[in-house]
């Protein structure tokens, strides 16, 4: 068993998500992290490095069923699930 905790964040790569994001690397947290913006997405796991952690982004669309069962399977080969936080959105 192991004490790693795995985080899966949806719109990760700016605001709230992307805070997020750096508060959990800074806890110990691996992440799993999807936005629609790859670029952007890139951007906050480049800044998360400096956490030593795993940091997997996931570019895609949570409203696409087929990318949802890959940030799951994602999470599962990092050992499951601890948190998920559900931040992306259509606002602004």
């Amino acid at each position: 068993m192991t004490d790693k905790r795995i985080a899966l964040i949806t719109g990760a790569s700016r605001g709230l998500g992307a805070l997020l994001a750096d508060f959990l690397a800074a806890q110990g947290y691996d992440l799993v992290l999807t936005a629609r913006g790859a670029n952007a997405l890139e951007s906050v796991v480049t800044g998360l490095r400096k956490y030593g952690g795993t940091v997997l982004a996931l570019p895609g669309d949570v409203a696409d069923a087929a990318h949802r069962k890959t940030l799951v399977v994602t999470a599962q080969s990092l050992g499951g699930l601890d948190l998920l936080i559900n931040n992306a959105s259509d606002l602004g």
